[in-house]
């Protein structure tokens, strides 16, 4: 029994963790909460742009060398540019504090 209730306990978080959401403000329509979620896409775009995350956002910019056996430079090809995941990170964060901001709170989903 004891070896069950751990795994029952990981599989209701993991389970928790995939519960649609979605934003939710009384007194608001779907059409201004569209407006508003649309609103505050673009503006946390525009903040994360703003917070100087932009530099080597497509992985262009400082470019690492490795020495090969031959003696030849070769460059690194970082595969996933990770400044823009902090760049998205920082994106997501500021939308949710814009939605907030203006009285949404996330909810889950009911189901149909």
């Amino acid at each position: 029994m004891r070896i069950a209730t751990p795994f029952v306990t990981v599989a209701a978080a993991l389970l928790a963790g995939c519960t649609p959401m979605h934003w939710e403000h009384t007194g608001v329509g779907t059409s201004v909460a569209s407006v508003d979620e649309r609103e505050c896409r673009v503006q946390a775009s525009l903040e994360a742009w703003h917070y100087g995350l932009n530099d080597d956002a497509w992985g262009l910019g400082r470019q690492r060398y490795v020495l090969g056996v031959d003696g030849r430079l070769y460059p690194v090809v970082d595969p996933v540019p990770r400044p823009l995941f902090r760049r998205q990170f920082l994106e997501q964060n500021l939308f949710h504090r814009c939605m907030q901001n203006r009285g949404y709170r996330l909810v889950p989903t009911k189901p149909a």
